[in-house]
């Protein structure tokens, strides 16, 4: 089997202890402690991987086994299981969005400019992690309320708290009318990932095989448009 990208990036950690040396405090040495992030770096590279390759948000941890040449269970180990690997996932590839959106809720910009920045921002993560919607998905409906309240937290309440803010701030300003946060959140952050999500679909029927910069930028132009659209004060609703 070809190496992967991840494999090629760093080499297998077959040296790697399930658990590491310590020293004569207990503690792991920093030089560990390097290689256990490391470590963690490698599969979860490996596990964003698979997920894009097989447009799905689940994976098995054999096949990131033959993937990395690391046993499964590092995974036990490194994340506690598969649930915490995915967890740890999810932070890893909305960490970026999520600080983005801290950085524009501060901004002082008008409403209408930040709704197209924060689309933007959507788009690019959908882009970078299309699977990102579906492993929230996948970890708020399990069986562990723990996991799906970590979730929330990591990404569903940041992108909903500040939805709500705008569109309160649209509506100060005289260009949003009433809009529900709960049904916005849904429409934009469906739209924002759905084109990167589908892209077996994108090839099969549209014949567009590349998602490319300028495709990218175009779909966020046109989901802003259509939401400016929609939630203008200027449309009456029906």
């Amino acid at each position: 089997m070809k190496q992967t990208n991840a494999a090629k990036r760093l080499k297998p950690a077959t040296k790697a202890k399930t658990k590491p040396r310590t020293g004569r405090r207990g503690r792991p040495s920093w030089s560990e402690l390097q290689n256990r992030a490391e470590t963690r770096e490698f599969l979860m590279q490996a596990v964003h991987e698979a997920m894009v390759e097989d447009a799905s948000a689940d994976f098995s941890l054999s096949e990131i086994a033959k993937r990395t040449g690391l046993s499964s269970t590092l995974v036990q180990y490194h994340f506690g299981g598969k649930e915490g690997l995915m967890i740890a996932q999810l932070e890893r590839a909305s960490a970026r969005a999520v600080e983005q959106l801290r950085e524009l809720a501060e901004a002082d910009l008008p409403a209408v400019i930040k709704l197209r920045l924060h689309i933007g921002g959507l788009v690019n993560a959908a882009y970078r992690a299309p699977y990102l919607n579906r492993l929230v998905h996948a970890l708020t409906h399990g069986k562990d309320r723990a996991s799906a309240r970590r979730v929330s937290e990591l990404l569903v309440r940041p992108i909903a708290a500040f939805q709500k803010k705008l569109l309160e701030q649209g509506q100060r300003e005289g260009i949003f009318r009433p809009i529900s946060p709960a049904q916005f959140y849904f429409i934009v952050t469906g739209a924002c990932d759905h084109m990167f999500w589908r892209r077996t679909a994108l090839a099969d029927v549209f014949g567009i095989d590349v998602i490319t910069e300028e495709l990218k930028r175009d779909y966020a132009r046109l989901i802003t448009a259509m939401v400016l659209k929609g939630i203008s004060s200027q449309v009456a609703p029906r």
